[in-house]
């Protein structure tokens, strides 16, 4: 099963690589185009509400729907291509108004929430972040139908297809920010945001249609599974806001800290999460409906082993990308942005923030994974007693670190309380379940953070012989730095991994990839 399920993560991986590398792209013209920019910085404070909900909606129902419509196909006794869609259309309604309710409780409240994160800005300033906040809450719309829709198609075994939904998205957003950036500014952004949106709905609903979602249709929004859902989803929604509640004090504190730190730590997030956005998020939606399948089974031995290879192979794949970004932050920040009104001083402020935020590419490729592993053992009120400790730490950690270290002290708290909250749901896992590898797993895991470990020392002292630019950095120069350390951090990283008795995951990896 695990060789079936490798071939489809990278399948899966291969689309999504190229969508999260158009969504770079548009990172990219964004950065031309307004760079750390105050404009730019009023865009990003202006999306904190849509964007956070957004993600709570999507998110909390893609966790609630995958397991919901598994189990309503097995308790059903059908087929994977059938389905009851009159008990599930119910769920689907609730949602969706859901979403609607919370649109106009933004439009009516944000003029009295949005003053908390404006307090430095002029009359002006409020009244544009105001107008953008209320044209973007529309995306909350759109969030309930396509994570209905991506879950849907995942139970039934389809990834490909809704991963190029993302591909989608963003040409639309691309294409509409090179055509108004100029006449609209950053409304071209917002406007490109919701079109992408609207046309990933679009795409994602014709093939939806084949499985007949309108037949047995009802405008019920509550049964017995409703009832039952609203239970579950609350822990989910609680626990979402509460991950992703760190752009709210970021960009507070940030936004007190000096112009454009907003924006560059937007960017630093934006490069942190690529990696994570491409391979963790292909092997999260393989391998989410298959430990729903798999934690009903009455021995666990392989949900571990499948947990085991993933988180493996996730991980060793995660640090080492995580050492070649750590040891080369203003390298890939000044050959990505360095363009239009992206300057030194915006290099300067990315790639420091990038700095201390790396560590947090490990722990995401861990918490992708992991936390779909705990919903499915129906662990959320334990995950999210872990989500309100790690957030504790975060707000904590901002107000401290930002006094002992200026404005990285943002991304050091990340880095921790993301850590911690990774190491947290691991250990949930090896604690819950009993299979015959768990001691091989944990010493996988010690062997590949020692290799990284190892790497970045050797790294360190053997960058010092690189060839370095007079006065300034430069394009030339940039590329030569990173193909030579990306070439010698291969080299130590497999060395090492050899030396400490890794072989075997290395070559697993090879022949599976191959």
């Amino acid at each position: 099963m695990f060789v079936r399920l490798t071939k489809i993560v990278f399948s899966v991986a291969g689309v999504v690589m190229i969508s999260r590398l158009l969504g770079f792209v548009r990172e990219m013209i964004i950065a031309e185009r307004f760079g750390t920019s105050v404009e730019y910085d009023l865009y990003l404070v202006a999306l904190i509400l849509p964007a956070i909900i957004y993600g709570v909606i999507n998110f909390s129902a893609v966790y609630l729907f995958v397991p919901y419509l598994s189990k309503r196909i097995s308790d059903d006794n059908q087929s994977p291509n059938e389905l009851n869609w009159k008990k599930i259309w119910p769920s689907f309604n609730l949602t969706f108004v859901t979403s609607l309710i919370i649109v106009g409780l933004i439009y009516i409240s944000s003029p009295f929430i949005m003053k908390i994160w404006t307090k430095n800005y002029s009359s002006e300033q409020f009244e544009q972040v105001l107008f953008l906040t209320r044209i973007t809450s529309l995306m909350i719309l759109l969030s309930a139908s396509e994570a209905f829709m991506r879950a849907l198609l995942n139970v039934k075994k389809i990834f490909t297809y809704p991963a190029g939904g993302y591909i989608v998205f963003n040409l639309i957003s691309i294409s509409v920010i090179l055509l108004f950036a100029e006449q609209l500014s950053v409304m071209a952004i917002a406007i490109g945001l919701l079109a992408g949106l609207f046309i990933q709905n679009i795409y994602l609903f014709i093939r939806i249609k084949g499985f007949e979602p309108f037949k047995e249709f009802s405008a019920k929004i509550y049964n017995d599974d409703t009832k039952t859902i609203l239970t579950t989803v609350s822990i989910l929604v609680i626990i979402e806001l509460i991950n992703r509640s760190y752009a709210l004090i970021d960009r507070y504190i940030a936004g007190q800290l000096g112009d454009g730190i907003i924006a560059a730590l937007n960017y630093s997030q934006v490069l942190v999460l690529l990696p994570e956005s491409i391979i963790g998020f292909a092997i999260g939606a393989v391998v989410f409906p298959y430990f729903s399948d798999l934690s009903r089974q009455e021995t666990h031995n392989n949900f571990g082993i499948v947990y085991n290879k993933v988180i493996s192979g996730a991980l060793f794949v995660a640090v080492i990308i995580t050492v070649f970004v750590f040891m080369n932050t203003k390298e890939i920040v000044f050959l990505l942005f360095f363009r239009g009104i992206f300057d030194n001083t915006s290099v300067t402020m990315t790639s420091n923030l990038l700095l201390t935020l790396s560590p947090t590419i490990i722990a995401l490729f861990i918490i992708t994974t992991s936390i779909r592993a705990c919903y499915s053992f129906s662990k959320g009120k334990l995950v999210l007693i872990f989500a309100i400790l790690t957030f504790i730490i975060k707000f904590t950690g901002n107000f401290l670190f930002t006094e002992w270290f200026g404005y990285q002290g943002l991304t050091i708290a990340s880095s921790l309380s993301y850590t911690l909250f990774a190491i947290l749901l691991l250990l949930t896992i090896l604690i819950s379940i009993k299979f015959d590898q768990k001691k091989q797993f944990i010493l996988n895991i010690f062997r590949i953070l020692v290799c990284g470990v190892l790497t970045i020392v050797c790294a360190y002292y053997i960058k010092d012989y690189f060839p370095k630019s007079a006065n300034q950095l430069s394009y030339f120069n940039a590329v030569i730095t990173l193909l030579l350390s990306g070439i010698v951090i291969v080299f130590l990283y497999s060395l090492f991994s050899y030396m400490l008795g890794l072989k075997s995951l290395i070559k697993n990896l090879i022949y599976k990839k191959g």
